[in-house]
């Protein structure tokens, strides 16, 4: 009976280092697999999809086999504790140590990791993303007063033309369209119209007829802090008035 309960012992003690030897490489594969971009075992044959269905049933076999041998072993010391067997409560001290000298260092190494990973993540980007946020929508802010302050300059500049003021003394518009046409370039690429009792007498490089424009644009435009714009055909246009 002692010969055959010690040769089961190396046989069992090959079998589970059998197993560590198979299992610690399909491990590591396993853990690249998830935590690396490996482009050159990407599957793009069905032979090579079925190797690596293959190969993951394999490692999960594995990793079963083991947990059953860990669970088997574990339940095997209670056991023989429980039946106050010589020498169990050493046994299961030195497993349940071994276990946790196992497991700690890496939950440790896994908050440690965690804590720093965010802290530095925090330090070392928040503050430029939150200075780049700001400073992007005080460049749009200012861009924006910017358009605003000259279509209002844009227009006084027109309104204090002598053809503007002969055409509302006068009620004649058809001279407007050239002191509108002169002053294209300062309008970059926008439209100019000239208003008398809510209808346009005149107009210059209107996106639109004046009744499909009149209901998106600002009944009595005026300065503020807040620019007014409109949008039409996919492009954004500041308005002025005087």
């Amino acid at each position: 009976m002692a010969s055959q309960k010690k040769s089961r012992e190396p046989s069992r003690k090959k079998v589970i280092v059998l197993l560590a030897a198979i299992g610690l490489p399909l491990f590591a594969i396993l853990f690249s697999l998830s935590s690396f971009e490996l482009r050159f075992i990407n599957p793009r044959t069905n032979q090579q999809t079925v190797s690596l269905v293959a190969l993951t049933l394999l490692v999960s076999l594995l990793f079963g086999a083991l947990t059953f041998v860990l669970m088997r072993n574990l339940i095997k010391l209670f056991a023989e504790r429980r039946l106050g067997v010589l020498g169990s409560k050493f046994r299961t001290r030195l497993v349940v140590g071994s276990l946790l000298l196992s497991f700690i260092p890496v939950i440790v190494m896994f908050w440690f990791g965690y804590g720093l990973m965010n802290r530095s993540i925090e330090r070392w980007f928040s503050s430029p993303v939150e200075e780049v946020q700001q400073d992007t929508a005080l460049m749009a802010t200012l861009l924006s007063r910017y358009a605003s302050e000259n279509a209002h300059a844009e227009a006084i500049a027109i309104a204090a033309l002598p053809e503007t003021q002969r055409a509302f003394q006068g009620h004649s518009f058809s001279g407007l369209v050239e002191a509108f046409r002169a002053r294209e370039a300062t309008l970059q690429s926008g439209f100019a119209f000239a208003i008398e009792d809510g209808n346009a007498e005149a107009s210059f490089n209107a996106p639109s007829s004046w009744p499909l424009l009149k209901p998106v644009l600002p009944s009595a435009p005026q300065r503020s802090d807040r620019p007014q714009s409109v949008t039409w055909g996919g492009t954004e246009y500041t308005i002025g008035s005087a």
